[in-house]
């Protein structure tokens, strides 16, 4: 066997390692805007579906306790309770907390009028409206309640 191919055997040069390495540092331009995208719609729709899960659970809650529940926009939170002395506020001892939802920093609110979620004792809703968000780069989510009657809770997504 000759000289040059035994060296060859050996290894890779460097001139064939920075290649590779190039074409890797192209290929991960073309994928991360697209991925850091979809990271972020998904945090988005986490959201989204927290809030879904928060209202319903409120809704549930004012059928088995017989008291009205709201679900209010406070800050970067939407936080439920059942209100339990009717007076629409948050009042500790007497009312019972059902949670909250923190937006996720990359996530805001996409309106700034506030909207409560309310619902009776039968579980219908007092108001049609909806939790309005959206990302930095466009997307957009609500969360509406749908039906007077039935107080169901619909997640549309806008993008």
């Amino acid at each position: 066997m000759s000289p040059f191919f035994r060296r060859r055997d050996a290894g890779f040069t460097l001139v064939e390692l920075m290649i590779v390495l190039v074409l890797m540092a192209i290929l991960t331009l073309f994928t991360l805007p697209p991925l850091l995208r979809w990271l972020t719609r998904s945090e988005l729709e986490q959201t989204g579906f927290q809030v879904e899960m928060l209202l319903r659970k409120a809704r549930q809650k004012s059928i088995s306790r017989q008291a009205p529940s709201l679900a209010i926009r406070q800050g970067r939170n939407v936080f439920a309770f059942v209100d339990a002395d009717g007076d629409s506020t948050f009042t500790a001892g007497t009312d019972e907390e059902l949670g909250r939802v923190a937006l996720s920093p990359k996530v805001e609110w996409a309106t700034l009028s506030s909207f409560t979620a309310g619902y009776l004792a039968n579980g219908s809703a007092t108001g049609l409206g909806d939790f309005h968000f959206r990302t930095r780069s466009g997307d957009q989510l609500k969360v509406k309640i749908t039906s007077l009657a039935s107080g169901s809770v619909k997640v549309e997504k806008l993008y």
